[in-house]
């Protein structure tokens, strides 16, 4: 058995994210109120999906438990920048169930920020951002940690718009076996060459938000993505602005390839019993 500071009552094992609000950064200078209630917009329906899937999504695994007192979700905004963490209270366990309860924080995490990023994106908020796992210390609206460091270091390095993962947690994508959730989270992390302000990184895991959708929280949410990137990128002339669309959109003309599935129909007929 390993003991991960489980007499600590602050400390929690889970997924964060650090999203950058792209062309954001002083907006309040022309419309303080209208980009506050937007993000207010914003929060209230990412709220509303988190409650979507607890009430949809049950399951008799306690790692899979969506319950507040076991699947906490954290969204905290300042200036241009959003944190969201989901995560849980960090008690005494062994390697294997570290493992177990990591996989399934990274599987929800996935499902709620595709449909953040659905419903931002109708709401012409562009996130790009990184997404790491591991410890979590938090208390009130503070949140520090290795977890939340490794987000801090890429967030804002990448030119698309999209969440891609840390090297920590690829590695845990890198890391599974064939299990009841190696399929799923194979399809919610995918491998893409992405370009970042220091250069390409190959095969990078990203959040793949294109492929799936939300019918009940942003209706016809794929088309309108597709019809808000296609604008956008026949606007922008600024070559930095251009290249973050670019490959957003050859990010988006691979993922939906494949086909496109409703997330909920999706995770029925996928998640183990």
């Amino acid at each position: 058995m390993q003991n991960m500071d489980s007499q600590d009552n602050d400390t929690y094992l889970g997924v964060v994210a650090i999203l950058d609000m792209l062309g954001t950064k002083g907006v309040w200078k022309d419309d303080a109120k209208g980009f506050l209630d937007k993000v207010t917009a914003l929060y209230k329906r990412f709220t509303g999906l988190v409650e979507l899937m607890r009430t949809e999504f049950n399951s008799k695994s306690k790692y899979y438990d969506l319950s507040a007192e076991n699947f906490g979700v954290d969204f905290l905004t300042f200036s241009d920048t959003i944190i969201v963490s989901f995560s849980s209270k960090l008690i005494q366990m062994s390697d294997e169930d570290v493992r177990k309860r990591l996989q399934a924080h990274l599987l929800f995490s996935g499902v709620l920020l595709i449909g953040l990023m659905h419903a931002a994106i109708q709401s012409k908020i562009y996130f790009r951002g990184s997404l790491s796992l591991g410890k979590i210390y938090k208390k009130k609206d503070i949140l520090i940690g290795p977890a939340i460091d490794e987000a801090a270091c890429d967030y804002d390095q990448s030119n698309w718009i999209g969440i891609s993962l840390t090297p920590h947690a690829a590695s845990l994508i890198n890391s599974l076996t064939e299990s009841s959730l190696s399929g799923i989270l194979n399809d919610f992390f995918i491998p893409f060459d992405l370009s970042k302000k220091t250069g390409y990184e190959k095969s990078c895991y990203v959040l793949n938000w294109g492929q799936f959708y939300f019918e009940k929280v942003v209706p016809k949410a794929i088309d309108i993505i597709k019809e808000n990137l296609n604008f956008h990128f026949d606007k922008y002339n600024n070559a930095s602005v251009y290249l973050k669309y670019k490959n957003t959109v050859e990010y988006y003309t691979k993922a939906v390839k494949n086909g496109r599935f409703k997330m909920v129909d999706y995770l029925n007929s996928k998640f183990p019993s």
